[in-house]
């Protein structure tokens, strides 16, 4: 949370400092008034949680909010205040920096016994550089530089401060319990008898703001990934975010929740997560031609539909 002051010494006997920061990210320096005067000063433009600050206002930029150190609140509305109403919306950490931390503020939350098993696979279909991560609350938080399409949306997803995914993940269930109405609904079985790997649980929306919820088995997930040929499990797994973060998308659009009896926006959020990562499967078979000019049958099997290039 804090920065340090940092203080080092050459065989000149010059010395340069580095300005730290109280607990609100308020600067610090007790050289203030002769800092300047050696060459050697550092400067970064990352300071406050480690976050940028921004060169024309002096504000810290947390992604979706810009934050005063001066003033030691965020300079816009908590899009999530209304689930706090005892607290400033502008406050940040709850006016308790030393225990909590709003790393961007807003929220992809993931609970559930296989909440590991979601971010392991999503980070499976990101680049190297590029990870995400889950507190002990289950918010989840990202680092690296985005660069790839998954990587550029899975970072959106996560800095839209209009929008709540939350994905509840269990392993091995064929029920679950939504968090809409509180009913007891089973995964589809499909025709070919495969469950599906994943729910649409509907969404919420209230003040501007729209919340998703959405249901995974990662175990499932993941023999369906090695069934339709993928190296790495995460495929049905980057499906069922993208499909939480269009159903969120839309009711905001729509200014009007979805709850999961209706299910009406359920197709469009689905065909547009298609986009990101194919959700659906169908049986294959392959041939390859060989050097002979005889075709023969390579492959016969499940495979991702439609096809993604993640």
């Amino acid at each position: 949370m804090n920065s340090f002051w940092t203080k080092l010494y050459y065989s000149t006997k010059t010395r340069c400092e580095n300005p730290a920061h109280r607990l609100y990210g308020v600067l610090f320096n007790p050289m203030e008034n002769t800092v300047n005067q050696y060459f050697n000063k550092i400067s970064t433009s990352f300071t406050f949680s480690a976050k940028e600050k921004d060169a024309e206002t002096g504000f810290s930029y947390f992604g979706s909010r810009y934050y005063s150190s001066d003033l030691s609140i965020w300079l816009s509305v908590d899009p999530m205040s209304d689930k706090y109403p005892s607290t400033s919306p502008y406050a940040y950490c709850r006016n308790n920096p030393i225990i909590l931390m709003d790393p961007n503020g807003e929220e992809v939350i993931v609970s559930g016994s296989g909440s590991e098993d979601v971010k392991t696979q999503i980070n499976n279909m990101t680049s190297k550089n590029f990870k995400v991560s889950l507190g002990s609350d289950g918010k989840m938080t990202y680092s690296g530089k985005a660069k790839t399409k998954t990587d550029k949306f899975v970072k959106n997803a996560i800095d839209r401060s209009d929008i709540t995914i939350n994905i509840d993940a269990e392993n091995d269930k064929k029920s679950f319990t939504s968090k809409t109405d509180g009913k007891q609904y089973d995964y589809k079985k499909e025709d070919d008898g495969i469950i599906c790997t994943g729910a649409y649980g509907g969404s919420e929306y209230a003040n501007g703001h729209a919340t998703s919820y959405q249901y995974v088995d990662p175990n499932r997930s993941a023999k369906l990934d090695k069934k339709v040929g993928d190296n790495v499990a995460g495929g049905y797994m980057l499906h069922e975010f993208a499909e939480g973060y269009y159903s969120a998308d839309i009711a905001l659009g729509n200014k009007k929740g979805d709850p999961i009896s209706v299910g009406s926006n359920y197709n469009e959020a689905h065909n547009k997560a298609n986009s990101i990562s194919g959700g659906n499967w169908t049986h294959s078979t392959e041939y390859m031609t060989l050097p002979n000019g005889k075709k023969v049958q390579s492959y016969n099997g499940l495979r991702r539909s439609p096809i993604s290039d993640f």
